[in-house]
């Protein structure tokens, strides 16, 4: 199966740095360029798919010639021809993705979208636009390959467990009350608590693999829940945290 990931441009709004005093602007970062670990992630979790990784904040923001990013999506589009498109998004990323989305389905009306990311773990019911299929929120690796799973089965993804299904009505899940079977899903570490991946006890490293990346994301959401308000920084718009 063909699987596209386009990571989304960085947002041209840094609020950080336009309140920032005079003497701490020079340590702030004026362009937020990394590798795309989170679509990285996705598509080494479905190795025997032929997967394009395509990041924008590379080949969009840093290139002063690149065509608009709609353009760009229905380029990768007709070149690879895709049977699943996805993204990524942060809250000030948000609209960038749906772009993507919308610009993905303009081509093949009958492509499957599927997206995730801080701003769907956190903000769910802003995921209603049309041009999305699929939401996935968290550490959402395993639900991913269950998609491409039931997809090239052929099975309907109200079959997977764990993701939203974008209706009529918003965001639902269609399983709601069935666990997805991931033996690498949240585990919260106990002294006490017997583990098992895959029938086997892991060694403490597997089980630090597992829990260190958890605690640093759930304390980096934390921290900016708290101390990073939300405000104008997304294109202009406001987000309401509820």
């Amino acid at each position: 199966m063909k699987v596209l990931l386009i990571n989304t441009p960085r947002s041209p709004h840094n609020s950080i740095l336009k309140y920032a005093s005079n003497e701490a602007r020079k340590f702030i970062h004026k362009k937020l360029i990394g590798p795309p670990l989170g679509l990285l992630t996705l598509a080494g979790s479905i190795p025997e798919h032929d997967v394009v990784v395509w990041d924008t904040k590379g080949e969009y923001d840093l290139n002063p010639n690149a065509p608009a990013l709609a353009e760009m999506v229905e380029r990768l589009m007709a070149e690879h021809q895709p049977d699943l498109v996805g993204t990524t998004v942060i809250t000030s990323e948000f609209y960038f993705g749906i772009e993507i989305l919308k610009a993905a389905k303009n081509v093949n009306p009958n492509v499957t979208t599927i997206i995730g990311g801080v701003h769907a773990t956190l903000c769910i019911n802003d995921f209603t636009d049309k041009a999305i299929d699929v939401i996935c929120q968290g550490h959402s690796a395993h639900l991913f390959k269950a998609v491409v799973d039931a997809m090239e089965k052929k099975l309907p993804l109200e079959s997977v467990a764990g993701i939203y299904l974008n209706t009529e009505n918003g965001p639902k899940k269609p399983k709601e009350n069935q666990k997805t079977g991931n033996p690498q899903e949240l585990i919260l570490f106990s002294p006490t608590a017997h583990y098992s991946i895959d029938g086997k006890k892991p060694t403490m490293l597997a089980i630090l693999r597992i829990q260190v990346p958890i605690y640093l994301v759930l304390w980096g959401v934390l921290m900016s829940v708290l101390f990073v308000p939300f405000g104008k920084n997304t294109m202009g718009n406001t987000c309401n945290a509820k």
